[in-house]
């Protein structure tokens, strides 16, 4: 198996040996695109590679499971430099969630008081909170469901237990 083809659960190679893999444009690419933001075509440029073609280029190396690999490791590398641990990201993780669920009443103008004032019902950020523990689900390895199948309108929890694909009762 070749180094760039390990997978999470074998001993990681180090970028140094990853890098030796790669052509020097390859490594200046990636070097490029983990200090510029993430701009693949301007990553090219910087690489060496003509602005006439640094966009097929730069499709073409974030393709590429070498270039792939060496990014990955430099970027690990970038990251333990600050700090940055799988304990601490999960814990950045849950804070998001905890933010994105917490309930904030939800105000209307109330022209008479001339004020802003509950109108008694909260909002929350369900998209961050799903978002933040799609991505907790994927670090632990587990699969989270890309999209909901079926139909959303449920009007008791009996509907929606009769209505679970396999018959599953609680």
């Amino acid at each position: 198996m070749a180094e760039w083809e390990y997978g999470q659960e074998q001993e990681q190679p180090s970028a140094d040996q990853l890098r030796r893999e790669l052509g020097e444009r390859q490594a200046a690419f990636v070097e490029a695109l983990l200090s510029n933001g993430g701009n693949a075509t301007q990553a090219a440029i910087t690489a060496g590679y003509s602005e006439k073609t640094a966009a097929s280029q730069a499709s073409r190396m974030l393709k590429n499971a070498k270039v792939a690999a060496y990014r990955r490791a430099r970027a690990r590398e970038i990251y333990e430099a600050i700090g940055v641990t799988a304990e601490s990201l999960a814990l950045e993780l849950e804070e998001i969630k905890r933010r994105c669920m917490m309930g904030r009443e939800h105000l209307s103008w109330d022209p008479v008081a001339k004020e802003w004032v509950p109108d008694g019902t909260w909002l929350f950020d369900a998209k961050g909170a799903i978002n933040a523990i799609r991505t907790q689900a994927e670090l632990m390895g587990l699969d989270a469901p890309k999209k909901v199948e079926g139909s959303l309108k449920v009007r008791s929890i009996e509907d929606f237990l009769a209505s679970l694909p396999d018959g599953r009762q609680f």
